[in-house]
């Protein structure tokens, strides 16, 4: 393998985040899960473009991202999966039970930074 070839694997690692899991059981009605990724480890990939939540309550939640400029309601028993398409970069999310009940079961949120296509894009144009 040569030096340029190993040069741009590291770099697409650092432009990269790992996946990062939080997970809370049972949400009271009227309250949120808190993601915050503005502390260690996770905010030197700040900011993150990628979010997946897996809603396995029996209520309809509400994300929140950077302190409610972008909200998606997510269904019960389903995941949603939005990405730097179809959201802005963001910060913090947390969700929230609004139904008017409490919610019995898993939320699990995974975020990532990953390489956008848009700027993969822009690096091809560019040689």
């Amino acid at each position: 393998m040569s030096f340029m070839r190993w040069f741009g694997v590291r770099k697409k690692v650092r432009e990269e985040s790992p996946l990062y899991r939080f997970s809370k059981t049972n949400l009271t009605n009227g309250s949120s899960f808190v993601i915050n990724l503005e502390q260690n480890p996770y905010n030197k990939y700040l900011p993150f473009n990628y979010i997946q939540v897996t809603n396995n309550t029996d209520q309809h939640l509400i994300l929140y991202l950077n302190g409610g400029q972008t909200v998606k309601t997510i269904p019960s028993g389903t995941i949603i999966s939005l990405d730097d398409a179809s959201i802005p970069a963001f910060r913090n999310a947390y969700i929230l039970n609004n139904s008017g009940s409490d919610a019995t079961g898993t939320i699990e949120v995974i975020v990532q930074k990953v390489k956008s296509e848009r700027l993969i894009l822009k690096e091809v144009l560019e040689k």
